[in-house]
C-alpha cells in the first residue's frame, strides 16, 4: 500500500517445499496492492506460481518457453 513496484522473492536457505507457501502468499499480497511479483533462481516455482518474472545467475539457462519478465546477473564482462 506504501507504493512498492516490485518485489522478488529470494529465499536461498528453503528448500522448494518450504519456498512455495511462502511465494505463493507474497504472490498474493503483490497482487493484491499491484507489485510485480519475481522468483529468485527457481524456474519451476515462478512458473507454477504465475510470477511476473525471474532472475537466475549468470550460469543458469531461462527455462524453455519463458516469455515473461528475465534478468540475469552479471557480475564481470564475461558473465555479460
Amino acid at each position: 500500500s506504501a507504493g512498492l513496484p516490485a518485489l522478488q522473492f529470494r529465499e536461498p536457505d528453503l528448500g522448494d517445499t518450504e519456498a512455495a507457501p511462502l511465494a505463493a502468499e507474497l504472490l498474493e499480497l503483490c497482487r493484491r496492492y499491484g507489485a510485480a511479483f519475481f522468483v529468485n533462481g527457481r524456474p519451476r516455482l515462478a512458473r507454477e506460481l504465475g510470477a511476473d518474472g525471474l532472475h537466475l545467475p549468470a550460469d543458469q539457462q531461462p527455462p524453455p518457453n519463458w516469455h515473461k519478465t528475465l534478468s540475469v546477473s552479471a557480475h564481470n564482462a564475461s558473465e555479460l
